[in-house]
């Protein structure tokens, strides 16, 4: 409405103005200077109008968005989308507490499995080692410094596989 409005008195204004320019082309003294300052006051009055209006419609269109904004059904919406965004939250906390509790019992289980390792490697060292001095007498110097030598550095290299064919390699010397 206030747009069809000013936009009449725009066309008005211009009306004036033509009318103006009708009145100094005819060469009529005083209605000229008239006619001129009515079209200006016009196109200020349209404008002034249309900036009014856009300043009213802008300012409910501001109390419109707040009152929206706290109504009911809004800050319910809000709450219930602010406990769900809680409640995911939470899932991801879950997750990760989890993932982490997951990671130290496994590092605590791989420390113990290797605790455990090491504890059989000595064991079976310490088995090899009682085993060489039964037949230390048995054997010649060198093969028994030998076997001593390879108990030793497979016990700090921490090799099963290498202790076990030792093992066999004595348990093959010692007579039955």
């Amino acid at each position: 409405m206030i747009i069809r409005v000013s936009l009449w008195l725009l066309a008005c204004a211009f009306l004036a103005l033509l009318l103006n320019q009708l009145l100094l082309w005819l060469s009529v003294p005083g209605l000229p200077e008239f006619f001129a300052q009515l079209s200006i006051a016009i196109i200020l009055a349209a404008f002034g109008l249309l900036l009014t209006g856009g300043l009213l419609l802008g300012i409910q269109l501001i109390f419109a968005s707040l009152s929206d904004y706290f109504s009911a059904p809004q800050r319910s919406l809000r709450r219930l989308l602010f406990i769900l965004n809680r409640q995911e939250n939470l899932k991801q906390q879950f997750y990760f507490k989890k993932l982490k509790l997951d990671l130290i019992h496994e590092a605590h289980r791989q420390r113990i499995l290797k605790a455990n390792e090491r504890k059989h490697l000595n064991a079976l060292a310490n088995t090899i080692a009682q085993d060489l001095l039964t037949i230390k007498n048995q054997v010649p110097r060198a093969t028994f410094l030998q076997l001593q030598q390879e108990n030793n550095c497979y016990r700090k290299q921490q090799n099963g596989a290498a202790l076990l064919q030792l093992q066999q390699k004595i348990a093959a010397l010692i007579p039955s």
